[in-house]
């Protein structure tokens, strides 16, 4: 099992790898806070992310809405 891991590239993008799996995510946020920058689009490189279940990708999905819903 490897676990998710969320790398800043710059202002607006960000790496995600590892596996997105029931197992890997347990409590973990996408981002431990809002970005602080002006941009109002992120962009995520989910290229190396090894493995997705369902539960990662509803995790993923409510991570995006998180972000949405905080500015």
């Amino acid at each position: 099992m490897s676990k998710v891991t969320v790398t800043q590239l710059d202002e607006q993008h960000y790496r995600v790898s590892g596996e997105l799996t029931r197992n890997s995510i347990s409590a973990e946020r996408l981002l431990n806070k809002k970005p602080q920058s002006d941009h109002k689009t992120w962009y995520f490189d989910l290229s190396e992310v090894s493995r997705v279940d369902t539960a990662g990708l509803a995790w993923l999905i409510h991570s995006f809405a998180e972000l949405k819903q905080q500015g």
